[in-house]
């Protein structure tokens, strides 16, 4: 990712993380995949050169929606994995969204090139069934959800453009 490597070259510590797909796992694995990340940076931050405190998180899409789900369900049980490093917190202290979804339920109310709501759509993947057939489940699934006032910062980009993430 040639953007993260100019951060690289400003003395940032940058890492890609990589997690299950919609296609190979159902909400919250990948959300486990990313807060198991950020707590094996913590853990091993001396080795990396990683200041704890300051740790931020970018992703785009579906990394997007990550980011933000990550960064905003700081603490709330149903949403910590299991495994190692249960020492530290996957707390975040800033997020930048690149047009990920942020609700579920809604992308199929704005044009898009693909059927959002479909059984097949990655939304409905991610969840494990037809969205609007699984309300409750896309709602957990959504970032709008979660928003609170102690928040890390949040940057989101997207564009009025977008084909695909409305």
């Amino acid at each position: 990712m040639p953007q993260l490597a100019e951060f690289a070259k400003e003395g940032y510590t940058v890492a890609s993380v990589q997690y299950r797909g919609s296609k190979e796992a159902v909400f919250p694995a990948q959300l486990h995949d990313v807060k198991t990340a950020v707590r094996f940076l913590k853990a091993n931050a001396p080795a990396y050169n990683i200041d704890p405190e300051k740790i931020g998180v970018w992703g785009d899409s579906s990394g997007g929606h990550l980011a933000l789900m990550l960064g905003l369900t700081e603490g709330l049980k149903e949403y910590e994995p299991s495994g190692e490093h249960l020492h530290e917190t996957s707390r975040v202290h800033a997020i930048v969204d690149w047009f990920g979804p942020t609700d579920l339920l809604a992308m199929s109310q704005y044009p898009s090139v693909i059927d959002h709501d479909a059984p097949d759509s990655p939304e409905s993947m991610l969840i494990g069934g037809a969205i609007q057939e699984n309300k409750e489940k896309a709602l957990k699934a959504s970032p709008l959800q979660y928003v609170h006032r102690e928040a890390p910062p949040i940057l989101i980009m997207h564009g009025d453009q977008d084909g695909i993430v409305p």
